[in-house]
């Protein structure tokens, strides 16, 4: 029995590596709610490039150098200081994950489904997340049968003609108030959306929600 989703989250990561046991600099989860696109929040836990507990994690130089501005469409700068200054531990991170998770989950008591996790590549940002728990034994928390990838919805959108999201107005529930790319908080909080929006919309088309779902989130009304 298929389950429709009523919170998308979106997990990001930012790293300085490429393999599944790349260094991993932040972490971010965001969420939105399917049936009124209203925003449920998000966490954001910034570890840097000194993580002494990282010490044995894959490095890259061509990804690092990518970071401080080299090679082809560098990150904007502000993502590259926002990391270069922070200090955390991969631990501290991989339990806000937990405990992001969990809450949601009890607070909205729901269902294996109902929940939803966006990444912009299910064998990417998950894979290195689990990587990284198995190294430090801890538990897997999050199911592999909640993860969705960000490109279909961009394949949904195509083939529905969906206007873009607006960047803009999506910046206003940013800590940044923006959305810059490539800062894993602003990251999710762009995926979560376009998920979720995604969801909203093929349960308007599907007649079994025009009146309940809402075509316009909150954030976006005038």
């Amino acid at each position: 029995m298929h389950v429709i989703p009523k919170i998308v989250s979106s997990l990001d990561i930012e790293t300085a590596g490429t393999g599944e046991n790349a260094y991993i600099a932040s972490i971010s989860l965001a969420s939105w709610v399917v049936k009124d696109l209203s925003f449920l929040g998000y966490c954001d836990y910034l570890i840097g490039f000194n993580d002494p507990m990282q010490t044995g994690r894959q490095r890259d130089d061509r990804v690092i150098d990518w970071w401080r501005g080299l090679g082809d469409n560098p990150p904007d700068r502000r993502a590259y200081d926002i990391l270069n200054n922070a200090r955390g531990n991969l631990m501290d991170g991989l339990q806000m994950v937990d405990n992001y998770l969990y809450r949601i989950n009890k607070e909205d008591n729901l269902k294996l489904g109902e929940h939803v996790i966006f990444c912009k590549g299910p064998d990417f940002d998950p894979v290195i997340i689990q990587n990284a728990r198995k190294q430090l034994g801890v538990r897997f928390y999050m199911p592999a049968r909640m993860l969705d990838s960000s490109r279909t919805a961009e394949r949904v959108e195509s083939c529905l003609q969906m206007p873009a999201v607006d960047r803009v107005k999506l910046g206003k529930v940013s800590p940044y108030n923006e959305i810059i790319d490539h800062i894993s908080v602003c990251d999710a909080i762009f995926e979560s959306f376009q998920g979720a929006r995604m969801y909203n919309t093929l349960m308007a088309l599907s007649g079994a929600g025009l009146d309940d779902y809402m075509m316009v989130a909150p954030h976006e009304k005038d």
